[in-house]
């Protein structure tokens, strides 16, 4: 028997995301997290298709980690004559 969950509202997502809901809705309108289902004039997620959302988000972050880093060049400047005669 599988368990249904009901809807999340912007302020469950925003408790369990720990941030504030204009940034849900600013992600939201720039396509980085699922849009709403309306109901009317509510706004509500479906908590799995927001639990698919965040692995997918977690799995992405992991892979970029992993990835591995070259070491950054160092650039030498040029010696001059005046430099040259110092040593």
């Amino acid at each position: 028997m599988t368990q249904t969950r009901k809807l999340e509202t912007i302020k469950d997502l925003s408790h369990r995301l720990q941030c504030g809901e204009s940034t849900i809705w600013r992600w939201i309108s720039q396509g980085n997290f699922p849009a709403p289902i309306k109901i009317g004039r509510l706004a509500r997620w479906n908590p799995s298709e927001v639990d698919r959302f965040l692995k997918s988000k977690a799995t992405a972050i992991t892979r970029q980690q992993e990835t591995p880093k070259r070491k950054p060049r160092i650039r030498r400047l040029p010696r001059t004559k005046t430099s040259a005669k110092r040593i």
